[in-house]
């Protein structure tokens, strides 16, 4: 299960979470795909499809940015 688990952006000064909904369960080879909170044409379908509830997210343009998965222990994946 994916419950702890957290998505975490920075690109440049601007950060974000994602926390992944309770119970979700991604198998192993699967992705998913998590939308800007912008974006109309998208119906949530967990694990296939999360979007993002009130945040955009923000373009990266030629900014540094970093990515990370960290689990309900902070471990990072």
């Amino acid at each position: 299960p994916m419950t702890g688990w957290t998505l975490k952006r920075k690109v440049a000064s601007q950060s974000f979470e994602f926390k992944f909904p309770r119970g979700m369960i991604l198998r192993a080879g699967a992705s998913t795909t998590i939308w800007s909170s912008d974006v109309n044409d998208i119906s949530v379908d967990p694990p296939t499809n999360l979007k993002l509830r009130t945040t955009k997210w923000f373009s990266t343009g030629n900014e540094t940015k970093k990515t990370i998965l960290e689990d309900a222990e902070g471990r990072v994946s």
